[in-house]
């Protein structure tokens, strides 16, 4: 099983949490 998905997830919430922390 490939979970790119979860990845592209974690990815999204990653670079979210980077621009709340930059504003």
């Amino acid at each position: 099983i490939l979970p790119m998905i979860l990845l592209y997830v974690l990815l999204i919430l990653s670079f979210k949490f980077f621009l709340m922390m930059i504003i």
